[in-house]
């Protein structure tokens, strides 16, 4: 009797390889192709670093808006010709390498050392050649002068890469004078640490804020804060009006004081009544530590 034939289905499963062998040779194949494109990466990157790298150069990233003013570009210059360093230190030399291991670490230590930065967040590097920096500035706030100079500060007093003759003032430039400091010249980059000095910036700043609240439309008509007098227990703060002979006896530091004298925001509105009335031209010195009571001074206080 003839054996019955096997259908074709039968035959295909005769000659499948077991499934383990199947396992084998699918695993082969991807591993293949896994090592072909490690190895072209690796033949790309070997190409691109064998090729001339690009021109290192530096990107700030986040300006702040008071450095993109052209009166400022040469405070960027400064930092990135490494001025400020014992020994000119540029960020990026013409034969800079953007490949070099070193090229963030360097500029990171060179930046961080400038007096313009308050902190350094991060240093990145690109492959198109871009050293990219991530920082945060010291903002110019006031002036301080100090023995017949005058020296550009931050909001903490930090002695800034700026000074000139007291006797002038720069285009550009209108912040408030603190004057009268007895406190010894920091270097540029330390910071006024006198009580007298940092009373005439405590001074400022309240000004400052409350002009961009509208109460002081007379901020561009003051010239300085007058330290000279200060005491942490009686006060002494005067301010100083420009082209104007007189003065306004303040007091205390803005927050301290209570109970001795009217309040910094009782002042203000002493003040704005007399403006309104004078002007910044009244022709004596008067005091406004007793608001709302205005008293005119006769003599020097």
């Amino acid at each position: 009797m003839a054996r019955p034939r096997k259908g074709k289905r039968a035959a295909a499963r005769a000659v499948r390889p077991p499934f383990p062998t199947r396992v084998v040779l699918v695993l082969l194949g991807w591993t293949g192709l896994l090592a072909s494109i490690v190895i072209g990466a690796r033949q790309l990157e070997a190409h691109v670093l064998g090729a001339p790298p690009p021109i290192t150069r530096i990107e700030w990233v986040d300006l702040p808006e008071w450095l993109q003013d052209p009166l400022w570009a040469t405070a960027l210059q400064e930092i990135e010709q490494g001025q400020h360093m014992e020994r000119p230190a540029p960020l990026v030399y013409p034969d800079t390498n953007i490949h070099d291991d070193q090229v963030c670490t360097y500029v990171h230590y060179v930046v961080s050392r400038s007096p313009w930065i308050r902190h350094v967040e991060k240093v990145v590097k690109l492959r198109d050649g871009r050293v990219r920096i991530h920082a945060t500035f010291r903002a110019p706030f006031a002036v301080v002068e100090h023995l017949r100079r005058a020296h550009l500060v931050d909001s903490s007093g930090v002695r800034l890469p700026r000074s000139w003759g007291s006797e002038f003032e720069p285009d550009g430039l209108a912040w408030l004078r603190v004057r009268g400091a007895r406190t010894r010249l920091p270097g540029t980059g330390e910071r006024f640490i006198g009580t007298d000095v940092q009373a005439g910036l405590a001074l400022a700043s309240y000004l400052y804020v409350a002009a961009e609240e509208g109460k002081v439309p007379y901020l561009a008509e003051l010239d300085a804060i007058d330290v000279s007098n200060y005491d942490e227990k009686i006060g002494g703060l005067r301010i100083f009006p420009k082209e104007s002979g007189s003065y306004i006896y303040w007091g205390h530091v803005p927050g301290e004081g209570y109970g001795v004298e009217a309040s910094a925001e009782q002042k203000l509105e002493a003040l704005q009544s007399l403006y309104k009335k004078w002007g910044m031209q009244a022709p004596w010195p008067f005091r406004v530590s007793n608001a709302p009571e205005i008293t005119f001074i006769s003599g020097s206080e």
